[in-house]
This record gives structure tokens, sequence and C-alpha cells, in this order.
């Protein structure tokens, strides 16, 4: 009887051991790598024509240790002057980063995704800014775990020759929320954030060069129960309720029912095409988000707020929009701050749309409706056309 108590308590004892060990393995402690080794590029002296080239290749000697076999995001980050400065408050980022994700060794990038960083570095607008002339350009790797994307290690830069080109791209298709839940079926031309109420871009999505379709969301307060989407300001067709109507032709589709008044987060997804939108509406999880009395415009066409401000107008129905119009004499930067000391800020790097950054927003001459979310931070410079 001894023996098999002995042999009990042993099997018991190698259970508890394997046991340990698998948790160990399906539980690995995470330590944080210092850095990896990029390989030099083939490019280092042999430029590559970013416009004629499809995609760019960079290899990484082994993948960055965290402790365990695990799966690394890698991202092509692009710099001037090697140089590798986050923003501030007072100066611009001075790298640029490529959209394009790897989770392999054998790192891909868009050759436009990296003329589109160099061009943004530079400031270009326009084809002819371009020099037709080689230039260095230095690239590093950036690699993160997706579940620690906000503590990212990086590896050593190289320098890469290229023939730079300049990148067209077209703006997202921003979808429009109409109906009762956001206080209003007015669908008119020219009534973004006053109306009509836009969706807003997604951080990291991706948009169709072509089309610019892709994933949006919106958070905010639904003062109705009934809610469509419609495509361009002033038109019906195309549009969204409980189902797709592409054209004038096809039946009006009921709107989407809204329970209960209240702060809802909405997911809008056309990445495969508008007929096949995914849309989803749920209550909004979390506190209700802080409320503001004011929000302006300071930039360079009025001398920082020496000149005056431009003050926005709050949406009447929908708190957390804000709206005015504008008009940029010139190329310059503007913010959207809620009182003189910055109190609360909303800057950018991206024109005409883009999300919060702590960069001031490279505003470009023109007359503009300004529209800000002040709970997504996403700002808007929907242009004003004359008759």
């Amino acid at each position: 009887m001894k023996k098999i108590n002995i042999l009990a308590s042993l099997c018991t004892g190698l259970l508890l051991l394997a046991a340990c060990e698998s948790d160990r393995d399906s539980n690995p402690t995470v330590k944080m790598p210092e850095g990896f080794t990029l390989y030099e590029s083939v490019n280092a002296n042999n430029p590559i024509a970013l416009e004629q080239s499809d995609k760019m290749y960079f290899s990484v000697k082994e993948q960055p240790d965290y402790g365990y076999t695990a799966t690394v995001n890698y991202q092509v980050q692009v710099s001037l002057d090697d140089k590798w400065n986050d923003a501030t408050t007072d100066a611009k980022a001075t790298y640029g980063s490529v959209e394009d994700i790897s989770t392999t060794v054998d790192i891909e990038a868009s050759a436009k995704g990296v003329a589109k960083a160099i061009g943004l570095l530079k400031g270009w607008k326009k084809a002819t800014d371009v020099p037709e002339e080689v230039m260095d350009i230095y690239i590093r790797i950036k690699a993160y775990l997706s579940s620690m994307a906000d503590q990212p290690c990086y590896s050593n830069s190289i320098k890469v020759k290229v023939y730079p080109c300049y990148v067209s791209e077209t703006l997202p298709q921003i979808w429009y929320m109409v109906g009762t839940a956001v206080g209003s079926w007015d669908n008119n031309a020219g009534a973004e954030g006053e109306k009509i109420i836009p969706m807003t871009l997604k951080k990291d999505a991706k948009y169709d060069a072509t089309t610019g379709e892709g994933e949006f969301t919106y958070t905010g307060y639904f003062c109705g129960d009934q809610l469509k989407f419609v495509k361009t300001p002033g038109q019906w067709t195309p549009q969204w309720g409980v189902s797709y109507r592409p054209d004038d032709g096809t039946p009006d589709p009921a709107a989407i029912s809204i329970s209960t008044n209240g702060y809802y987060t909405v997911s809008f997804n056309s990445t495969t095409g508008s007929a096949n939108a995914k849309i989803e509406v749920k209550p909004y999880e979390g506190d209700a988000p802080a409320e503001f009395t004011n929000w302006e415009l300071v930039g360079d066409f009025n001398n920082w707020g020496s000149d005056g401000v431009l003050t926005l107008t709050q949406n009447t129905s929908v708190k957390h929009i804000w709206y005015g119009d504008v008009e940029f004499t010139s190329d310059g930067e503007a913010l959207f701050r809620t009182d003189a000391a910055g109190t609360d800020n909303c800057g950018g790097d991206t024109f005409p749309y883009g999300l919060k950054t702590d960069n001031k927003i490279p505003v470009q001459a023109g007359k503009y409706r300004v529209v800000l979310n002040d709970v997504d931070r996403c700002y808007y410079f929907f242009e004003i056309k004359e008759d």
C-alpha cells in the first residue's frame, strides 16, 4: 500500500510539473528586446526608381528576441537625414512610416508608400516639386507585438538610393450620417457638420488608392431613432439603411433603428466596396465623453490668434461636432484649440482630413467648411466650391 501511495504522489508531482511547463508555454514571460539587425539593401549603391517599382524588399537577420517564438509585426520607416525624432508640440517628426505591415523577416514595403513618406517629409505638393535626380534616404524597421503595439523596438538604419516620385493619393471616401439620430433628415451639400455628420477615419486603417473606400468609425450621441448613411452630400444615392440603395431606380431602404437615445459607437467598413459595406451600431462602452463649450481654429492665417480666432459653431443636436467656414489665402499651418491657453487642442499630420497628433495641421490655400469631432478627434476641411 505504501508503494502505491509513493507512486501516486510521484505521478501527481509529474502531472503538476507538466501542467506548470504547459502553462509557461501558453503564458510565456515576455522580455523586451533592445533591437535587431537589418541587412544592407541591394539599393545601397544601385538606385531604385520608385515610380516604376511596385515593392521594396528588406531583410532582418533574425526576429527580435521576445523570450519566445512570437508573431512579430514589421513596419518600414523612412528618414531623410538618419534622424529619428518623434513629433513634439514645436516640431514635426523627422521620419515617416510606410503603411505596409509584414510578419516575416523578409519585409516588403510599397515603393509608392516609400515615395509618399519622402514627399511628406519634403513637403512636396505637386509632381514638379520632385527633383529628377538620385537621392539618399535612410530606412529602419519598427517591430512590435500586436498585444504590445505601444512598446516597439527598432533595427539599425541603412542608407538607400532612390529616384523619388510624387504620389497623389485618393482621399478617403467619407460617408455621412443623416436622420433623426443625428438631428436632421436635411441632406444638403455644404451642410457638413451642421446637418449631416461625417464618419471618422479609423486609426491605422488603409483606404483604397482608387476608390477611397475603407474602414470608418464614429462615437457620439444619438438623439433620435432613425439613421441612414449617404455617400455624397446633396444626393440620396448611393445610400445605406437596413440595405443598400445604389441608384434612384432602387427602392428606398428603411432606416436603421436606434432603440434609445444615448452614446453609440458606429463601425462602417466599405473595404470591399460600397455595396458590400458592413455596418455595426452598438451602445458606447465607458464613461460619457467630456463636453466642451468652445473650440476655435488658429494658425498662420490669423497670426495664431493675434488677429482674432475662428470660433467654431457647435451642432445643436450632436454636441461633439463643431463646424465653421474659413479661407486660407496661402499654404500654412493651423491648430484647433479650446482656448488661448491651449487647455485642449487638436493638431494633425494630414490635410484635408486627419486624426489628432501633436503636430500642426499643414493646410493649403482655399475656402473650406471645417468640421471637428471632439470625441474621435477627427478633423475635416471640405473644399467650398464656387458656383
